[in-house]
């Protein structure tokens, strides 16, 4: 669809909300913290196709960038119309959790009193049970309980981070915690900010997991840079494992190896070209190669003089003429 904005009157400075800084940075992606700060800074002016033009973004990479601030409460979309939401009337409650480095310890005669009085909680932990397969000791308990009262997630998000966990294979209480612990460092309480951060870990292990198969690096551990490139191939520019493998293919044709850097200069330049399939990217003409000038004409090989003459004459030097031609 195409959309209308109306945010801020452009100028030398514009605003950001303190939400997008204090809660939603760490969680956003590149791209749509792209598409934020253009539209922001175009305010009025913007236009969904000067967007993509701006950013060499796709029209549904900006949507999906603008449905994704819309869900974090940041924009609020009303019949094609996008405009800045206003500021929330108070902080989520992960944004106003105490400020203890360690949680408390909680006793488990507390933590049954406590999940009596709050059975939408009480309802998350015994649903878990079921997910996880096993029933939670009270110890177990003493630590989940903390999931809501300490690190602030709702039950929807509770269950969320239950499902995560089991496809993880970390199940335990503990394993639990730590996740919950990431949660909240990167502001994420609600459920629909879970489920985007979920699809985009699932996203880029599927990516890693590609790419891994085409660059035959097996199992070793990638580096943030790598992840940072894998990231930019397949989430900003959207490329699938087709065009990652014709970059590769082209890299070790081209240098006798593999290199992330080298790689990551062919795709960028077939985004910034529109090129989006293999075949279009063998159609491209490469650059005219450089000449160092003219190529000298080669003499090394070649006499100065004539061979045959020389001979003739160092001869007739050394023997003198017939006594015919005298």
């Amino acid at each position: 669809m195409s959309l209308n904005f109306d945010l801020t009157l452009p100028s030398a400075w514009f605003l950001v909300p303190t939400s997008v800084a204090l809660k939603h940075l760490p969680s956003a992606t590149e791209t749509e913290l792209k598409v934020l700060l253009w539209l922001l800074a175009a305010g009025s002016k913007a236009t969904e196709e000067a967007a993509c033009e701006a950013l060499g973004l796709t029209a549904s990479a900006v949507g999906e960038a603008v449905a994704a601030w819309v869900d974090r409460g940041v924009f609020m979309l009303s019949d094609k119309q996008v405009a800045l939401a206003p500021p929330a009337a108070c902080e989520t409650p992960a944004a106003s959790r105490r400020t203890e480095t360690r949680r408390p310890s909680y006793r488990f005669a507390e933590v049954e009193a406590a999940l009596a009085q709050n059975p939408n909680l009480r309802s998350a932990l015994l649903t878990g049970q079921s997910m996880l397969g096993r029933t939670f000791s009270s110890t177990e308990y003493e630590i989940l309980y903390a999931l809501g009262d300490y690190y602030g997630l709702p039950p929807e998000t509770i269950l969320l981070l239950f499902s995560q966990c089991r496809a993880e294979g970390k199940t335990s209480a503990k394993a639990i915690e730590e996740r919950a612990a990431e949660w909240m460092r990167l502001g994420i309480s609600d459920p629909a900010d879970a489920e985007r951060y979920i699809a985009r870990r699932r996203s880029a292990k599927s990516a890693e997991s590609t790419v891994r198969a085409v660059f035959g690096i097996g199992e070793r551990r990638l580096s943030k840079k790598e992840r940072d490139f894998i990231s930019r191939w397949t989430e900003d520019f959207r490329y699938e494992r087709d065009m990652i493998e014709l970059a590769y293919e082209k890299c070790v044709d081209a240098t006798g190896k593999l290199s992330f850097a080298y790689i990551d200069r062919i795709l960028s330049s077939w985004n910034a070209k529109g090129i989006a399939t293999p075949e279009a990217a063998a159609a491209e003409v490469p650059p005219p190669a450089k000449t160092a000038g003219r190529k000298k004409q080669d003499t090394a090989g070649a006499p100065s003089y004539d061979i045959d003459k020389f001979m003739e004459w160092n001869f007739n030097e050394l023997f003198g003429k017939g006594d015919d031609e005298k």
